[in-house]
């Protein structure tokens, strides 16, 4: 859960001026007002002293920061959840070919061989161009590093890459494969069983490595488990900074300025 000082705004803080300021018969004030403008209505400020005024607008101009910081802190939560999602689902599916792949021997024809490696290289790149395009919208988010983790662990292979180039693989500076069909064709017509020996060992390599991003306690599930958890967190904190901005109310009783005045030094010294 996420602390209010880390917001610009303490709970106790404002909780002891809303306090303060509930003492002065106040009018609701809503936090939809709060975050556009900053300030009561014209309305409201003509009815108060000038202190109640310095008090309320010092709330509401906190009040209104926490509550741009929680939006942009929810949003990011979002979008880290939304990408984790996509991602997990294209890992999902490259477990699934690479698992295919891994099973290719003797009584697997070439072409069909070919089409299993064509349908791996092209899940396998989509996984890491997904996760290299992917980062939270903010920089260096748990989310972003989980995917760039993800993206070392599935790009190393147990194959030796002279092995890999001799049946038409080629590593591009992104980290994706290209694939030569014609160069894996000859070499399954020179070496059928050394060359899907190779392929099976590859596939069943990468089906295990995405199975342990995939699993429960995985890299991806872990962090998704997280993104939500801190949207849920920053959801609470929202609906609790609107219970404090209804919290504040325009004054009409006698001696009002002594307690708006107090509101002010508690919510600044607090």
């Amino acid at each position: 859960c996420l602390a209010w000082g880390a917001l610009g705004i303490t709970q106790a803080r404002v909780s002891k001026a809303a306090s303060h300021l509930g003492g002065l018969g106040m009018s609701t004030l809503s936090l939809n007002a709060v975050s556009t403008t900053g300030t009561q209505s014209a309305s409201a400020s003509t009815a108060m002293p000038p202190q109640a005024q310095a008090a309320s607008s010092v709330v509401a101009k906190g009040l209104a920061k926490a509550h741009e910081r929680l939006s942009a802190q929810l949003q990011t939560a979002s979008t880290s959840i939304s990408e984790l999602g996509q991602y997990k689902a294209t890992v999902s599916t490259l477990s699934g070919v690479a698992g295919a792949l891994a099973g290719v021997g003797s009584a697997t024809s070439s072409v069909e061989v070919v089409k299993k490696v064509e349908a791996f290289v092209a899940a396998f790149n989509a996984a890491v161009l997904q996760a290299k395009g992917s980062g939270g919208g903010s920089g260096q988010t748990e989310a972003s590093q989980a995917l760039a983790e993800s993206k070392r662990a599935l790009t190393g292979t147990d194959a030796s890459r002279s092995q890999l180039q001799k049946l038409g693989f080629a590593r591009q500076a992104d980290g994706t494969l290209k694939l030569d069909a014609a160069a894996l064709k000859k070499a399954l017509n020179a070496d059928a069983a050394g060359g899907m020996g190779t392929l099976a060992q590859l596939g069943k390599a990468m089906a295990k490595r995405a199975e342990a991003e995939l699993a429960g306690d995985g890299r991806i599930s872990l962090a998704v488990k997280k993104a939500s958890d801190r949207s849920q967190a920053l959801k609470q904190q929202q609906s609790a900074l609107a219970k404090v901005a209804t919290q504040t109310q325009q004054p009409q009783t006698t001696g009002s300025s002594w307690v708006a005045k107090q509101a002010l030094k508690s919510y600044a010294s607090a």
